[in-house]
C-alpha cells in the first residue's frame, strides 16, 4: 500500500528524503530495501543483493515516488511544485472565482490525486468547484453569504456579488448544517449523506466565507 505524502510537502524535503534513501542503502541499512524493492531491477531480490548494488540518486528518487503512489519522480515533483489552478479575481460588483485546469501539468491531469483513490487530478478540481459552489449556496440559504450571480460548470467559473457585511449565524455550524442538509438535495448524491461528508461541507462553507472576507 502506498504511503501518503506529508502535509504541505516540498520538493526540497523530498529530494533530501531520496538522498537519505540512497545513503541508507550505501551504508547497508536493510530498512531501505522495502522501498527499493519497488524498482523493477530489485523485484524479488534479497536484502543482501540490493545492498550490494551501487544505487544512483535517480533510482532512489524513482523508488521514493513509487512508494508514495506516483508513476515517476517527475509526477511526484510536479505534484508538489505546481501552480494552484484556483484563481480569484475582483470584478465589478463582486468577484470571479475560477479553476484554470490549464495550470495543471498535462501528465498530471489523469494521475491519481490521492494514492488511495482512483480520482484523477482533473476530476478532483472539477468536484472541488461544485463543492465550493454548493457550500456558498448553503451559506446563502442561511443568510450569511452573498449570492452566486452566475456559475458555469463547463468553464469552472462562478461570479459572486460583493460580500459586504456577512457573518456566521449566531448558532454557527448548526444553521450551516441545516442549510447544507437542505441544499444537498440539489446535488446528484445519495439521499443519505454521510456525517463525514456533511462535516467536510460545513468546514468548506466556513472556509469560503473566511476567504470572501479577505478579498
Amino acid at each position: 500500500m502506498s504511503r501518503a505524502l506529508p502535509p504541505n510537502p516540498s520538493l526540497e524535503a523530498l529530494q533530501k528524503e531520496a538522498r537519505q534513501l540512497q545513503r541508507a542503502q550505501a551504508q547497508g541499512d536493510p530498512a531501505s530495501c522495502s522501498t527499493l524493492r519497488l524498482l523493477h531491477q530489485f523485484g524479488g531480490r534479497s536484502d543482501k543483493e540490493i545492498l550490494a548494488t551501487r544505487l544512483k540518486l535517480t533510482d532512489a528518487q524513482f523508488a521514493l515516488a513509487l512508494d508514495y503512489g506516483f508513476r515517476s519522480w517527475a509526477d511526484l515533483r510536479d505534484t508538489v511544485t505546481w501552480s494552484d489552478p484556483r484563481i480569484t479575481e475582483r470584478v465589478d460588483g463582486g468577484y470571479r472565482h475560477r479553476y484554470d485546469l490549464g495550470r495543471i501539468a498535462p501528465r498530471m491531469r489523469d494521475q491519481r490525486f490521492f494514492p488511495h483513490s482512483s480520482l484523477t487530478t482533473e476530476q478532483h478540481f472539477r468536484n472541488q468547484f461544485h463543492n465550493e459552489l454548493h457550500a456558498l449556496e448553503a451559506l446563502r440559504d442561511c443568510d450569511c453569504a452573498p449570492a452566486v450571480v452566475d456559475a458555469d460548470a463547463s468553464s469552472l467559473t462562478m461570479t459572486v456579488e460583493d460580500v459586504g457585511d456577512v457573518g456566521l449565524p449566531e448558532d454557527g455550524a448548526g444553521s450551516l448544517e441545516t442549510a447544507l442538509r437542505r441544499s444537498s438535495r440539489r446535488l446528484a448524491k445519495p439521499k443519505e449523506i454521510s456525517a463525514d461528508w456533511r462535516q467536510w461541507q460545513i468546514e468548506r462553507a466556513v472556509g469560503c466565507l473566511e476567504e470572501l472576507r479577505r478579498i
